[in-house]
């Protein structure tokens, strides 16, 4: 996925910007801006670093004012192959723990479909409606998400610095 302040994704029901560069928690995240078609939704912004191959989404709780980092693609898997992710605690799964709510520490990433430009992760959380497909094309990012609640979110058109 290519981070880079500028980047722009244009999906059929939001666009996403990268915005900047944050450090949090000592790490460095790309932040970026979704803006949805439908402008009764409220301007949205999120945070992802890339490591090792490993794409991750920083998101912030608002109600417990505390971030969460979560592994959202592993790029370096074959096809067939399963990640079981068990992330470290933080404020807010000991939180949701303590009062009895999933952690969303636990889960599993298996790669579905792989070929050299694209991969197919199903992401399985054990939620109700959690579970989900995401595609990413390499040197494009995310191409096409399908949610467990049956949205179908697709790739338009990007619009990157070096393109």
């Amino acid at each position: 996925m290519p981070l880079a302040i500028g980047n722009k994704w244009y999906y059929n029901f939001h666009t996403s910007e990268v915005v900047g560069i944050d450090t949090i928690e000592g790490k460095k995240y790309f932040k970026l801006k979704k803006v949805n078609v439908n402008t009764k939704f409220p301007l949205y912004s999120y945070h992802k670093r890339i490591s090792n191959d490993t794409l991750y989404t920083l998101n912030y709780d608002q109600k417990s004012n505390l971030y969460f980092e979560r592994v959202t693609a592993i790029f370096t898997l074959d096809s067939g192959d399963v990640a079981r992710i068990e992330l470290p605690p933080n404020e807010l799964s000991l939180k949701n723990e303590a009062e009895g709510l999933p952690t969303g520490r636990s889960y599993s990433i298996k790669v579905t479909n792989k070929d050299e430009n694209t991969i197919e992760f199903f992401t399985y959380s054990g939620m109700i409606d959690g579970d989900y497909t995401e595609i990413y094309k390499r040197g494009v990012g995310m191409v096409k998400l399908k949610g467990g609640w049956g949205q179908i979110i697709e790739l338009i058109d990007y619009d990157f610095n070096n393109k």
